[in-house]
């Protein structure tokens, strides 16, 4: 009778031990192919960075030259006689997003799978893609005139507003110092990226470009 017992404590035990194993390696399994999953989600979410804030860059420039083509008397009348037809600021916010609302979304994801360094990182770089779009989107100082003016001022503005926009050299300086600080945020969030996701060789981006990054 008690080599039955034997047996069959023996027959339980190996069967506990079998399901427990079985349990122990699902969950292993599992939790590998979540944290997979998280890191697949966070490379997504820094190339998203990347790519987005350097289509951004041409995507301005592209505006600030559209600003100065469309300016002046010949665009006045191309409107008035429906040549083409006026900015539509909703669209270009909508053409703007298709660009910034990815970065956005990268943001978040970055904000939930990230690091502290990334998440500091990943808000530089968003802050210097707005203050460029910013720079390269704002009216020259004579084109602007104040609300509460006299008529005469809003008269002279409205003048002002015939002649096409002339290249100024101040408003390239701001926008092209604005460039320069959004490649350097790249650069730096390249960096904190490869360290992140525990790339080979972490430093390569700061060899590769060493004039970019400040600390």
């Amino acid at each position: 009778m008690s080599d039955t017992w034997a047996v069959v404590v023996a027959a339980l035990g190996s069967a506990t031990l079998s399901t427990g194993g079985a349990f122990w390696l699902d969950a292993y399994r599992a939790r590998r192919r979540a944290i997979e999953a998280r890191t697949l989600e966070l490379k997504t979410a820094c190339a998203q960075i990347v790519s987005g804030a350097q289509r951004l860059l041409f995507k301005a420039a592209a505006l600030h030259i559209n600003m100065e083509v469309r300016s002046g008397l010949r665009e006045s009348l191309d409107l008035v006689l429906h040549h083409r037809k006026p900015v539509d600021i909703l669209e270009l916010n909508d053409y703007l997003m298709i660009e910034q609302g990815m970065i956005l979304d990268a943001q978040a994801t970055i904000w939930r799978t990230g690091d502290e360094v990334l998440i500091t990182s990943v808000g530089d770089v968003v802050a210097a893609v707005g203050k460029l779009i910013v720079a390269a989107t704002a009216l020259p100082p004579d084109f602007k005139v104040d609300a509460s003016a006299d008529l005469n001022a809003k008269v002279r503005a409205a003048i002002q507003h015939l002649k096409p926009l002339k290249h100024d050299p101040e408003s390239e300086t701001k926008i092209n110092e604005c460039a320069r600080q959004l490649g350097r945020t790249c650069v730096a969030f390249g960096h904190a990226m490869r360290a992140s996701l525990k790339v080979d060789d972490v430093d390569a981006i700061l060899r590769a470009k060493p004039g970019f990054f400040i600390v």
